[in-house]
């Protein structure tokens, strides 16, 4: 063994024999151990792409953080508003029936140009209606008269009706719309239309 370059004998305390074997190739010198370290070849990192979005995203938040705040304030204004919209909208379908519910009913009575049109209202619940309930006609091709007047107070079951004078502005077809509303109320209580057939020519004999 004294011939072996890399062996190294220990003799212990206690009279114990102890013989360290290394390896050939070993080196041990300063040199040596400083070239072995990896060098820096300027080569990236490799960063994986979730790291790297992640960083990206959290570099454009600290840089923009005015605009993307104001952003999101934008957005949340939007849906607080549409929220309101939808609120005020289901509140005035809820509430478009009202307390005491009516029916309308409209026909058309004549042989034209002038026309009667019929509407026959009924508060189907068990007490009086409102007080602030009125008519409106929209018109094609048609005059309507009055265009615009107000609901009597409705009893209970009782049909109540009202005649309005229409009168064709030509010799083709109109149409009325009849919406029954409340001065409370941006939707009408209830809507109904009516055709005026033409006029028939006069026939000569």
């Amino acid at each position: 063994m004294g011939q072996e370059e890399r062996t190294m004998a220990m003799v212990t305390v206690g009279g114990g024999l102890c013989v360290k074997i290394l390896k050939r190739t070993a080196d041990f010198s300063i040199h040596n151990a400083i070239s072995n370290l990896p060098l820096n070849d300027g080569s990236k990192f490799l960063v994986p792409k979730k790291t790297r979005l992640f960083v990206e995203q959290t570099i454009r938040e600290r840089s923009e953080a005015k605009k993307i705040h104001s952003t999101f304030q934008q957005g949340l204004l939007r849906l607080r508003l549409m929220v309101a919209k939808k609120v005020v909208e289901t509140l005035n379908d809820s509430q478009g029936a009202g307390p005491h519910p009516l029916t309308m009913e409209a026909t058309v009575l004549g042989l034209g140009p002038n026309y009667q049109i019929r509407i026959l209202l009924t508060n189907i619940s068990d007490e009086l209606s409102d007080t602030d309930l009125y008519i409106v006609c929209r018109t094609e091709n048609t005059n309507v008269k009055p265009r615009v007047m107000d609901v009597p107070l409705l009893p209970s079951g009782i049909p109540i009706p009202i005649v309005l004078n229409a009168i064709l502005k030509g010799r083709i077809s109109g149409r009325v719309e009849i919406l029954l509303c409340k001065k409370s109320k941006t939707k009408p209580v209830a809507v109904t239309a009516v055709v005026l057939p033409a006029a028939e020519e006069d026939i000569e004999t």
